[in-house]
């Protein structure tokens, strides 16, 4: 049987591939150490919100200051690479040559 969402739709398939996306998927999180799972109710409970919640806004976060640290990264090794080229100065050759030079090899 289809969700009443998905009745109230015509049933072409991007309509309905819209009213998939209201719909939340679930993931599975099993923990080793119950005292963990213990201060991980403990604190949800502390903000009155729910496990899953909780675990989605850490999981957030710790994406966000993940993907943040990625792009220091980058952003460092940008630096790095123009301060090389300034050292290195202009080459002399233009980049249809070597365009054309890295075609042969």
């Amino acid at each position: 049987m289809r969700p009443p969402v998905l009745n109230s739709l015509k049933s072409t398939g991007h309509e309905i591939s819209k009213a998939v996306n209201l719909f939340r998927f679930g993931v599975s999180i099993y923990l080793s150490d119950p005292e963990l799972r213990r201060r991980l109710k403990l604190a949800a409970a502390r903000r009155d919100t729910t496990v899953s919640a909780f675990c989605e806004e850490a999981i957030r976060e710790k994406l966000a200051h993940e993907e943040s640290a990625v792009s220091g990264t980058a952003w460092a090794a940008a630096r790095r690479l123009d301060a090389r080229r300034s050292r290195l100065g202009h080459i002399k050759i233009s980049t249809a040559d070597l365009v054309k030079e890295g075609r042969y090899r």
